[in-house]
Formats: C-alpha cells, sequence, structure tokens
C-alpha cells in the first residue's frame, strides 16, 4: 500500500509507505494499493481523475507497463488504487521510484497528465516475485546481489520426522574436516567446547583444560556389559542386614533385600532384575569373629529364583559357616 499526500498543482509529494496486497489465491499478487490525498488549490479534491503510475529504475529506465488508472473518485481529498506493473518489474534491481501523472476525467482522453513528481518504492512490494521467479517443483529461490533466481535445494541436510541429520556422516563444529560423527573442535583454550544440559542442570560437560566430568544419573541397561550393576555390603548372619547397596540399572529403583536361610553365616541376596546371566565377585569383611581374617571366604550361587543370590561365609581353615559381614558385586 502506498499512501501519498499530493498537492495538486504544486507537485509536492509528501508522504507515502508501502504494504503488499495479499488476497486469498494461490499466490500472492503482484499488484499493491496505492492510496493518496489530493489537494487542489490548497483544499481538498473531490471528483474523478484519471490516474497513471510508472515504475523507473535507478537508471532512469522504465519497467514494466504503465499502472492506468481511469476515473478514479477522489472524495474529500482521498483516493486508492491498485497498482499493477506485473511481477516481472520486480526483481530485485534497487531503487525503484513510481512517477505519478493524473488529469480530471472530464478534460476527456485527448487532456494532458499532469507529472506530480516521484519516491522510492520500498522493500514490500519487492518480495512478491518471491511467490514466483519461475521456480518448479522442489526448487528454491536464491539471491544472487540483484535478483532472486531459482535453484535446486542443498540436501545435504535431511529431515526425518522430528530429526535433522547430515547425509554424508560427519558433522563438524569448529572444524570442515569432521574426524566423527560429530566432532567438536576448540582451538584454544578460553572456552569450554561441549556442555549437556537437562532442565538447567549440566549432565555432561568437556572443559577447556580437556578434562570432562558427568553429573547426576549414570545407570545403564541390565544388558550392557562393563558397568557395576550393583554393589551390597551385607551382614550375613543369623540377623541378616543390608548395610549399604547401590542400584546402577536403568528404571529400577528397588534396592536389594537379604533374608536368612537357615545357617549362621548363610543367607540370600534378592536384586530387582535376573541376574542369572550376570557375573558376580563376593568377598568377606574383617568383623569381630575369631581367628585370621584371612581364612574367612564366600562363596555365592544362584538360589531360589533367577533374581537370587544364595551365599555362604565359611572359614576356609575349617569349612564351618563363620557368619560376618560381606561384599557383593554384581557386574
Amino acid at each position: 500500500m502506498m499512501n501519498n499526500k499530493i498537492i495538486y498543482n504544486t507537485l509536492v509529494i509528501l508522504i507515502f509507505t508501502l504494504v503488499i496486497n495479499t488476497e486469498a489465491v494461490s499466490q500472492v499478487d503482484s499488484s499493491f494499493t496505492y492510496q493518496g490525498e489530493l489537494i487542489h488549490n490548497g483544499s481538498p479534491a473531490n471528483g474523478q481523475y484519471d490516474i497513471n503510475l510508472d515504475l523507473v529504475d535507478g537508471d532512469l529506465n522504465p519497467w514494466g507497463n504503465t499502472s492506468v488508472h481511469q476515473a478514479v473518485d477522489v472524495v474529500n481529498g482521498v483516493f486508492s488504487v491498485n497498482a499493477d506493473f506485473d511481477i516481472a518489474a520486480y526483481d530485485g534491481y534497487k531503487d525503484f521510484t513510481v512517477t505519478v501523472s493524473i488529469r480530471k476525467t472530464s478534460e476527456g482522453p485527448s487532456g494532458p497528465f499532469t507529472t506530480l513528481g516521484s519516491h522510492t518504492v520500498q522493500a514490500v512490494p519487492l518480495a512478491t516475485n518471491l511467490t514466483n521467479g519461475g521456480a518448479s517443483t522442489g526448487e528454491v529461490l536464491t539471491f544472487n546481489g540483484y535478483q532472486w533466481t531459482p535453484s535446486a535445494p542443498n540436501l545435504i541436510w535431511q529431515e526425518n520426522g522430528g530429526d535433522t541429520y547430515y547425509s554424508d556422516g560427519e558433522v563438524g563444529i569448529g572444524t570442515s574436516n569432521p574426524l566423527a560423527k560429530l566432532h567438536v573442535q576448540s582451538d584454544d583454550d578460553t572456552q569450554d567446547p561441549l556442555r549437556v544440559r537437562v532442565d538447567n542442570t549440566t549432565k555432561f560437560w568437556v572443559k577447556k583444560d580437556g578434562s570432562s566430568s558427568f553429573y547426576g544419573d549414570t545407570k545403564q541397561s541390565s544388558f550392557s556389559n562393563g558397568m557395576m550393576k550393583f554393589m551390597v555390603h551385607a551382614g550375613c548372619d543369623s540377623s541378616p542386614t543390608i548395610e549399604k547397596s547401590y542400584n546402577g540399572v536403568t528404571n529400577s529403583t528397588t534396592a536389594p533385600s537379604i533374608i536368612s536361610t537357615g545357617g549362621n553365616g548363610r543367607c540370600e541376596i534378592s536384586f530387582p532384575i535376573n541376574i542369572t546371566e550376570r557375573y558376580w565377585q563376593a568377598s568377606a569383611v574383617y568383623a569381630s569373629d575369631t581367628g585370621s581374617p584371612g581364612l574367612r571366604s564366600v562363596s555365592c550361587r544362584i538360589g531360589s529364583g533367577t533374581t537370587k543370590l544364595l551365599c555362604e561365609r565359611y572359614n576356609a581353615g575349617t569349612g564351618n559357616l563363620s557368619p560376618g559381614p560381606i561384599m557383593v558385586f554384581i557386574y
């Protein structure tokens, strides 16, 4: 939309703005609304006027077609026309101007037009050619410095549902030569190269000195190898208790439990997962029981179910049960 205040006869243009005219069609119309105020001999004009609009580039060359508007009603000085120079006119050339010419309709077709001057076209009408430009399905418009031209899109980055990925495999941050699926390169020690935060809390941090730290829960699947699943420090005696324990299995918050199994020094530890395919290690912890601490040992085997470990603490010299504290590790 152009708003224009025109002092008729004195040829002074005071104010204008631009707003594109959009319609509910398949693409944006190349026209725009030109609104003006016409003052005739110091008073708002009334009646019908013929108005011509011409588009001129920065080299004073005409572009497109003259936008012709006949018998435009001017009421209390205000008028509005739908200007259109055709879409080919807007190809990005800078410094477009619109020249306005006007005459009273009553003067007839032979009556002379009075040129009221020109003014610069703003950016919004120039954007209308983004809906066209000769692009075919699947192409995008690229600005080459003076106009928009169609080209095939860059498909290096692609989307799959909610995921965005790099089709050639490696992504580099701070480097154009990534050496891994994700390569974060920091060339100095002034900034940390990587920090992962969840709900404003740091979970993983690679610091500028090269060190790294994990924070919070580092539990893993019960079927994974290489990390501790459970650690238990228990008293294996007539009143067995769990002194302390660690649960390192994802989505399992149940702590191990322990019961006596009919002998002072024999106990059964229950875990919240199947441990039949896991690895375990058990050892005796020295307490106040008599004899050399080095003669105490522990033997464990699968108990009365897939989640239970039956352990016996005994004196290795005599073979007799020897109650006391034990440590059990499940991998």
